[in-house]
């Protein structure tokens, strides 16, 4: 099993932190600071955020986002870089209304600038049925002349080991009970004779051995 807590990277100065500190940082990092002045564009308001894996908070990221971005941008990159898989449903919770992506009902049109602000907590759900839940943060308000959501950290891939021999694993065999069992390296993986097709690849995402999930979306 991986550790409950982790350590990531700032996307500007590859600097290791924990998640704590990571936010910390990136309000006073020289390089961020440098590649946001050299942005083309006005500053616009933003927001900072943190998402994390609802039972699993060692999958991280910090985000900002324009407040001027609508939740369907903000669902579409979470799904792009940690979640989508075959094209499930998806919601938000903010303040006790859902926003989601099913027609006729509150949908994800708001900005960001009308529903979130400093300090609030919301979550996100991805499938209703193998559902992945993501807890997001808002741990900071300022501008950013960046005019799309960016990503400035995220969690290092947890230290998973393969169930029989401990060494690391590279696959996840999509019929056994993950997470307690069904992690495999490469070499335990064609020892037991699993079909390739019945691996799923570890990904360094709260979505991984889930569903058919594969890794980030790619045009």
């Amino acid at each position: 099993m991986p550790r409950r807590t982790s350590r990531g990277r700032c996307s500007f100065c590859a600097r290791s932190l924990g998640k704590g500190a990571m936010a910390r940082h990136l309000r006073a990092c020289p390089e961020r600071a440098a590649a946001t002045a050299a942005a083309a564009g006005p500053a616009v308001p933003s927001f900072q955020l943190v998402v994390e894996g609802w039972e699993q908070p060692e999958y991280w990221l910090h985000l900002e986002a324009p407040a001027s971005a609508k939740l369907q941008i903000l669902d579409d990159f979470l799904r792009d870089l940690w979640l989508e898989c075959c094209d499930h449903l998806s919601c938000f919770t903010i303040d006790g209304v859902r926003y989601e992506t099913v027609p006729g009902r509150k949908r994800m049109r708001e900005t960001l600038g009308r529903r979130l602000y400093d300090g609030l907590r919301f979550y996100h759900e991805y499938d209703y049925g193998s559902t992945t839940e993501l807890v997001l943060r808002v741990v900071g308000v300022g501008e950013t002349a960046v005019q799309d959501i960016q990503l400035l950290a995220r969690n290092d891939p947890p230290d998973l080991r393969c169930h029989n021999c401990n060494a690391a694993a590279v696959s996840i065999a999509m019929e056994a009970e993950w997470p307690e069992e069904g992690l495999l390296c490469a070499d335990c993986a064609a020892k037991e004779g699993v079909e390739p097709d019945l691996l799923l690849p570890i990904v360094n995402s709260p979505r991984t051995g889930v569903c058919g999930y594969d890794g980030p979306f790619e045009d």
